[in-house]
C-alpha cells in the first residue's frame, strides 16, 4: 500500500538517507508500524493520517528553515512569555505540516533581541527556561541545527546562563552570541539573502512576513482548535510511569525567582 504523502525533492531525500536512514521505499511500512503503535498507546490520542506522521518543509533547496524569533516585539505589560510560546508552537506545528526542510533538515534560530525590556527579561523564569529546553530537546521532532543571539541587551548574560545549564552537550556546541555584530552572524554560515530586508537580505519584510504568518494562523484555525481540543496525552492511561510536570521539570517552587540589577 503507498503512503499518501508528498514526495521529497532529491536533495532532502539524500538528507533523510545519510542523516536519518530513512529510505522512502521504506516509508509505507514505517507509517503502518507507527500507526499500530498509536493505537496500542492508549494514553495518546493523536491524529493518524499520513502527511501528520511524515511531516514537510521548504527553505534552501537542502538547509534547515530559519525561523526569526523577536522577543522584544511584543509588550511584555500585556503578555507573558508562555501566550508567545504557545503562538511560536502553532506556527511550528503548521510548518512542520507543509515544511519539508524543517522535518528532515531542521530549524536554525535567529533570537533577536533588539528592544528586550527588564520587563522582557524577568518574565525568563528558570522554570520556564527549564521547560523550554525540555520541550526543544526532548518534546519535540525538530532538529535544532542552531540557535544565534543579536542585539544582546544589559542582564543577558543572567539569562543566557540558565539557559545554557539546561541544554546537552550537542546543543551547548550549537549556540552563537554575535552581540551587535550582525557580519559575525553572516559568517557563521548563514546566507544573506535569504533573511529579510531589516536583516541585510533579499527576502520579504518582516511586517509582510508577519501578515503572512497571521493570516495563515486564520486560514487553520478550525484545524488548530481541533487539534487543541482532541489531540493529547492522557497520563492516567499511559502503561508504565507516569509523566506530569512535577516529574518533568520539578516544582517550580524549587526555584528562586531571577534577580536582575
Amino acid at each position: 500500500m503507498s503512503a499518501n504523502i508528498r514526495v521529497l525533492s532529491p536533495e532532502l531525500q539524500l538528507i533523510a538517507k545519510q542523516e536519518l536512514h530513512e529510505e522512502s521505499s521504506q516509508i509505507p511500512q514505517m507509517l503502518e508500524q507507527f500507526r499500530e503503535w498509536i493505537k496500542k498507546s492508549t494514553h495518546l490520542n493523536s491524529r493518524l493520517d499520513d502527511q501528520v506522521i511524515v511531516p514537510i518543509s521548504k527553505s534552501q533547496p537542502d538547509g534547515p528553515v530559519i525561523e526569526i524569533i523577536r522577543p522584544g516585539s511584543y509588550d511584555a505589560e500585556k503578555f507573558h512569555i508562555e501566550e508567545i510560546l504557545r503562538a511560536f508552537m502553532l506556527i511550528n506545528d503548521l510548518m512542520l505540516i507543509e515544511n519539508d526542510n524543517l522535518a528532515v533538515v531542521g530549524s536554525l534560530s535567529i533570537i533577536d533581541l533588539k528592544n528586550v525590556t527588564l520587563g522582557h527579561l524577568l518574565q525568563m523564569q528558570p522554570s520556564i527556561i527549564k521547560k523550554m529546553t525540555m520541550l526543544s530537546q526532548e518534546g519535540s521532532p525538530i532538529r535544532q541545527k542552531g540557535i544565534h543571539y543579536v542585539n544582546t541587551p544589559p542582564g543577558f548574560e543572567k539569562v543566557f546562563n540558565i539557559f545554557v545549564s539546561f541544554m546537552n552537550e550537542k546543543m551547548k556546541k550549537r549556540v552563537f552570541v554575535h552581540g551587535n555584530d550582525m557580519e559575525s552572524l553572516f559568517k557563521s554560515g548563514i546566507p544573506k539573502d535569504i533573511l529579510p530586508k531589516e536583516y541585510g537580505g533579499e527576502c520579504e519584510s518582516i511586517d509582510y512576513i508577519v501578515q503572512h504568518w497571521e493570516q495563515k494562523i486564520k486560514d487553520n484555525y478550525e484545524r488548530l482548535v481541533e487539534d487543541v481540543k482532541l489531540y493529547k496525552v492522557d497520563e492516567r492511561k499511559r502503561i508504565g510511569k507516569t509523566k506530569n510536570p512535577e516529574s518533568l521539570f520539578g516544582i517550580d517552587g524549587t526555584f528562586r525567582k531571577l534577580e536582575i540589577d
